[in-house]
C-alpha cells in the first residue's frame, strides 16, 4: 500500500538568516555536542515560530514569521533595484527558513515515511525533529528525505528547511525557496522504491520484442523478507 499526500499547506516562513548565539555555560554546549538534535535556532523542535503570536504561555519570536502555502517563491516579491545583478532580475536574493508542524496518526506505525521535495532553490538543508537529515546542492533536482527513524507517531513533528541562495547556478532569474511541491510518501515496511521500476523494451524483429524489467525494493523491516516477482 502506497500513499502520496500533498504537503504544501500552512508552512511557516522567515526571510533572511537568523543569528544563533552560543551559550557561555558548559551545560548547553555539552548537551548540544552530545546529541543529534539541535536545541537552539530555527532547526530546533521547540523554536518559537508563531506568526503574529498571541500565546500568553510561550516565548515570542524576535523575528517575523508568516504562513505560506507551497509552491512559494519569495524573491519575486521584492522590488527591482539597479544595485542588484541584472542577469538575476535586479532582485535581492536573501536566504530563508521554512518550518512545518504536523501530526502523524497511529495507523502510520510500522510504515516507511519519506518527504519528497520536487525543488528547493539554491543549496538547501532539511532538518526533521531537530536532526540534520539532508543537504541538497541543486535547485533543479528533486530529492527525498527518509524520516521513518525519527518520526513521532501519534504526536507532533517538525520539519525545517533552510534555503541558501547566496550562490547562483545560472545567469537568469532563479527565485528562492521551496518553489515546487512537497509530498509525504507512506508505504509498507517492504515496498518498491520511488521510481523503482525500470522497463527497457528492445525490438528483436518485426514481430517480436524483448522487454527487460528491473525493480528496486526497499525495506525497513527488522527481519528477513521474501519478495516474489
Amino acid at each position: 500500500m502506497r500513499t502520496k499526500e500533498l504537503f504544501n499547506e500552512k508552512w511557516r516562513f522567515h526571510q533572511g538568516d537568523i543569528a544563533v548565539t552560543k551559550s557561555l555555560d558548559k551545560g548547553p554546549m555539552y548537551v548540544q555536542a552530545k546529541t543529534e538534535r539541535y536545541r537552539k535556532g530555527p532547526a530546533a523542535i521547540a523554536y518559537s515560530d508563531g506568526p503574529d503570536p498571541f500565546d500568553k504561555t510561550g516565548l515570542f519570536p524576535s523575528e517575523k514569521w508568516e504562513y505560506v502555502h507551497l509552491p512559494h517563491d519569495y524573491v519575486v516579491l521584492g522590488a527591482p533595484t539597479p544595485d542588484e545583478n541584472n542577469a538575476r532580475g535586479y532582485l535581492k536574493y536573501d536566504n530563508a527558513w521554512y518550518r512545518k508542524k504536523f501530526i502523524l496518526p497511529e495507523e502510520d506505525e510500522g510504515k516507511r515515511l519519506v518527504l519528497q521535495f520536487d525543488g528547493v532553490a539554491g543549496n538547501s538543508t532539511v532538518y526533521f525533529n531537530g536532526c540534520l537529515m539532508k543537504h541538497n546542492f541543486c535547485g533543479y533536482t528533486s530529492f527525498e528525505v527518509d524520516i521513518t527513524d525519527f518520526a513521532v507517531i501519534g504526536g507532533e513533528n517538525v520539519v525545517a528547511v533552510y534555503s541558501n541562495i547566496g550562490e547562483h547556478e545560472g545567469w537568469w532569474y532563479e527565485g528562492g525557496g521551496i518553489y515546487r511541491d512537497v509530498w509525504l510518501l507512506k508505504t509498507d515496511a517492504l515496498a518498491v522504491d520511488t521510481d523503482g521500476v525500470y522497463v527497457c523494451p528492445q525490438k528483436l524483429n518485426d514481430t517480436a520484442w524483448q522487454v527487460d524489467l528491473e525493480t528496486t525494493v526497499v525495506s525497513i523491516a527488522r527481519t528477513a523478507q521474501q519478495v516474489e516477482g
